[in-house]
């Protein structure tokens, strides 16, 4: 329990004045139960530097040229045992899935037959082993050798993710993977527009309003300790695991997809996997990769400009998009740190104005070094879970696969 006097209560908590005394205590207990408050005032200004960041470079990325990022085709790349054998694998596995969730509802799915509901473990129709995605990968992994270092981060400390999916790995051995750990991901008090500690109700419980440390969160978490004390890159450096591929819990690749990734890591310290675009109409909701002043760097669609529209490369092809897969260098994550990442407008609670959410994001991996490179891949190589209508293709995907 951290010690808070009422003056700060008052100032750090939404609309803790005009609760009545009963109701104060129990906010009171909710917040010093888990956070001092120079953990808040940290987390303030995280989120201030977060957003000084996100107006900047929103800015330059309007303001400086844009030019076609370094890229290399699947099919020009080598592959070699070797270059996978100095490789680790990161699956983001801690997302709670709701809209896939809201659309199984519909679909007439009960809250009971949801009660363990996650997106990576939810299993795909069809199978009568019952496996879900997150299942289907690790096997995958495993037929390359049970001896890939494998993380998987699930997440927050609390969450469905960080119970059902160590508890799933337990009963099946870790599906055979011999160096697998399980990280729950941080996360961060979600504040109101005025940097309040947003807080809920429920049954007479008092909520805090919280959030996963966003994309790019399993990814620092790298640079955290395991329960021996030894953080997970050195870990990592003593199994001889150079680089790390980054994936999706809840999607199912081509297995070449793997070796592919490690040998085209080799050629860089961050590398990341697109999807070439025969054209480039303005709605494209994806993130681009584009070079400005000799990095690479992602930007949304409220960075471009025409120009961004109008680049090609010799073979006509549009901007590659981002897919959220990566590889890069150990040694650069251990020597950097990604830096604050904001989201703004999302909800915080109904009866508020939207605020913003931050974090890390994976996308600014890239612009921390100056050798990074864009490896594109066909769009049928992996198949992603966003919602229900997409399960029976994720299926077939994973039959078509091997998986």
């Amino acid at each position: 329990m951290h010690s808070w006097t009422q003056p700060q209560l008052q100032y750090a908590i939404h609309n803790y004045a005009h609760c009545s005394p009963e109701l104060q205590e129990r906010i009171a207990h909710a917040v010093t139960e888990k956070y001092s408050y120079e953990a808040y005032v940290e987390e303030v200004a995280f989120k201030k530097e977060a957003l000084c960041r996100l107006e900047r470079t929103k800015s330059e990325n309007t303001a400086l040229p844009q030019g076609f990022p370094p890229t290399m085709d699947a099919q020009s790349i080598e592959t070699t045992p070797k270059d996978l054998s100095t490789s680790a694998v990161l699956i983001m596995a801690g997302g709670a899935g709701e809209r896939l969730k809201q659309s199984l509802l519909a679909e007439g799915y009960s809250p009971e037959d949801l009660t363990d509901f996650t997106k990576a473990t939810f299993p795909l129709p069809g199978r009568t082993d019952k496996a879900g995605t997150l299942e289907l990968t690790l096997t995958m992994i495993r037929r390359f050798s049970p001896e890939i270092p494998v993380i998987v981060t699930t997440g927050p400390v609390g969450s469905t993710t960080a119970r059902v999916i160590p508890d799933l790995l337990s009963r099946n051995n870790n599906f055979g993977l011999s160096n697998l750990q399980v990280l729950p991901q941080n996360e961060r008090l979600h504040l109101t527009h005025e940097n309040k500690i947003a807080w809920v109700e429920n049954h007479g419980t008092v909520q805090l309003i919280t959030s996963p440390d966003e994309t790019g969160g399993p990814i620092m978490k790298l640079k955290s300790q395991l329960p021996k004390g030894e953080m997970v890159l050195t870990w990592l450096r003593n199994l001889g695991r150079t680089k790390t591929i980054v994936l999706q819990g809840t999607a199912v690749y081509r297995p070449e997809i793997l070796p592919l990734m490690a040998s085209a890591g080799t050629t860089c310290d961050a590398l990341g996997i697109g999807i070439s675009r025969t054209s480039f109409p303005q709605d494209d909701p994806y993130g681009s990769f584009v070079e400005r002043s000799r990095r690479i760097y992602i930007i949304e669609k409220d960075a471009r400009t025409p120009h961004t529209y109008s680049l090609c490369d010799p073979a006509g092809k549009h901007l590659p998009f981002n897919t959220g897969f990566y590889v890069f260098s150990n040694s650069v994550l251990a020597e950097k740190s990604l830096p604050p990442f904001a989201v703004r407008d999302k909800e915080v609670l109904p009866d508020l104005p939207h605020a913003a959410k931050t974090g890390y994001a994976a996308t600014d991996l890239l612009p921390l070094v100056d050798n990074s490179r864009v490896l594109t891949i066909p769009a049928e190589d992996f198949t992603v879970i966003k919602q229900s209508s997409d399960l029976p293709t994720v299926a077939r995907a994973a039959e078509e696969f091997g998986l």
